[in-house]
């Protein structure tokens, strides 16, 4: 009988301590942490291109390896698109008032050749950019 009591005893002690400790636990601060700031990486580097014949508003588009990007391409006359082949093998088209947005991640560094690949009319065979991604540091 008394070890049936020293244990009731026992288990009360060991409850009522459990207890304590979450309340102890409970009333403690957070340790503080700094908050994270967005990486630079996740913002993208936005350019607004307008095609018209028979160029592009912006021939050059310069980001660091693994920079996200992201275009407005616009044409203000007729059909016109945005063309790199590989390794991004990007083809988007744009119409006179229905632009098209579209981002990318930039991870191959190297220097890229855009065009407009359409035939609507001969020249947009001339219009070229070049899309310039430099290595990581």
């Amino acid at each position: 009988m008394a070890g049936v009591c020293l244990a009731g005893v026992i288990g009360f002690a060991f409850a009522h301590a459990d207890a304590r400790d979450k309340t102890t636990v409970a009333r403690r601060p957070a340790p503080t942490r700094p908050v994270a700031r967005q990486d630079d990486a996740l913002k993208p580097h936005a350019w607004r291109i307008v095609a018209r014949k028979y160029s592009y508003s912006v021939p050059r588009i310069e980001v660091q390896q693994d920079d996200l990007v992201k275009i407005t391409l616009e044409t203000a006359d007729i059909p016109h698109s945005f063309t790199i082949d590989e390794p991004y093998r990007i083809a988007k088209r744009a119409t006179p008032g229905h632009p098209v947005v579209f981002e990318f991640r930039a991870d191959k560094a190297g220097a890229f050749d855009f065009y407009c690949n359409l035939k609507a009319d001969d020249g947009c065979r001339t219009m070229k950019g070049k899309l310039i991604v430099k290595a990581k540091q």
